[in-house]
């Protein structure tokens, strides 16, 4: 579809890659947005970012990791995988890796927990229009990943939550995030799921979101642990940060209701391409996640063969490989993609587009 809307709009491949034909600074940490380089990524390493998974899932996905990307890329070696680190972000990632020959590294960020009664994720793209109970088309993926999920696990009971900022009436808010949970409950029940396992809670203003180390890697002044707060909020300064802060807060949360599944886990994960030389991310894809440790091993493996294919070579040699477009999927918290309307006139690219508030001043 981006590729669709890119030759629609040749102006916007114009934009592309003006910086190629121009030029731009190569020691920049900026996202390379080019469409063609010099790819070598035949020496690399895989990296696993500091997790609260056991550490044998952690090497078992190092090692999923690691085969798939040589399955996809003949010839690809794999100079070291990094599975149990103190290491939270790709800042630490190139120093960790100067002592090896690798001059690429496929870092793998995720937030994925074991749920339980006490514990629930966020669904960063169930999303609603403005002032509307009505999901955006880009819900699609994470409601059939509960569709699935219940149809694997028929005897589970799910709460869906929704949360509104801060800003608006409470009253209205509050109405506001019943109405949008119900929405949820109702595209799952029209999609054959018993409402009985199901329950729709609205909780507008009143459980403000709680900062991911994903998110503090996304929006650096934000950071891990802290809690939107209308006082937090405030005291950020410029209105672009506040603005950011309250769209994390507008959010969906899914937690399971009933006891006896010990090994569902859920959250988010981002596999990232990093140019170690240049210290540069080349691309990225990332996705929510829900199932069991199976499930996990092999959406790991699709994300791989996705992010690899987005570079036109299909066996390891020296030479131009071709990066047609930049396919990047940057997380945040409740569905808030900081590139996701890269192909938005609203949005200038390299800004995090700004969510509208729920609703009137208070």
């Amino acid at each position: 579809m981006i590729l669709l809307s890119i030759i629609k709009r040749p102006f916007l491949l114009l934009f592309l890659l003006w910086p190629l034909i121009f030029g731009q600074d190569n020691n920049s940490s900026s996202l390379l947005l080019t469409s063609q380089q010099d790819l070598d990524i035949c020496k690399s390493a895989v990296y696993i970012l500091q997790n609260d998974l056991p550490k044998r899932t952690s090497k078992k996905i190092s090692k999923k990791l690691s085969k798939q990307v040589r399955r996809v890329k003949k010839g690809l070696k794999i100079k070291k995988r990094y599975y149990n680190t103190d290491c939270e972000s790709i800042d630490c990632v190139v120093e960790d890796m100067g002592k090896t020959k690798a001059t690429h590294a496929f870092v793998l960020d995720n937030n994925v927990n074991t749920l339980g009664t006490d514990k629930g994720i966020v669904l960063r793209e169930l999303l609603y229009d403005f002032n509307s109970d009505k999901l955006k088309p880009t819900a699609q993926f994470d409601l059939l990943l509960l569709l699935g999920l219940l149809e694997d696990y028929p005897k589970m009971n799910l709460e869906l939550s929704s949360h509104t900022d801060t800003r608006g009436l409470d009253s209205y808010n509050l109405d506001l995030s019943q109405r949008r949970a119900n929405s949820v409950v109702k595209w799952l029940t029209d999609n054959g799921v018993n409402p009985d396992r199901l329950e729709a809670v609205g909780y507008g203003e009143s459980s403000p979101a709680k900062i991911t180390s994903q998110q503090e890697d996304l929006y650096p002044f934000l950071k891990e642990g802290d809690i939107l707060t209308i006082d937090y909020i405030n005291s950020l300064g410029s209105t672009e940060n506040q603005n950011t802060a309250h769209a994390l807060n507008r959010r969906t949360e899914v937690s399971i209701t009933n006891t006896g599944f010990r090994n569902i886990m859920g959250g988010s994960i981002d596999l990232m391409l990093l140019d170690l030389d240049k210290n540069v991310l080349l691309s990225e894809v990332s996705t929510d996640f829900i199932g069991s440790n199976k499930d996990i091993y092999s959406r790991i493996e699709n994300m791989s063969s996705e992010l690899v294919a987005n570079f036109a070579i299909d066996k390891c040699k020296r030479g131009f490989g071709l990066l047609f477009i930049p396919i990047i999927i940057l997380g945040g918290g409740a569905g808030y993609y900081a590139y996701t309307e890269i192909m938005s006139e609203e949005s200038g690219i390299g800004d995090p587009p700004i969510l509208p508030e729920d609703c009137c001043g208070k």
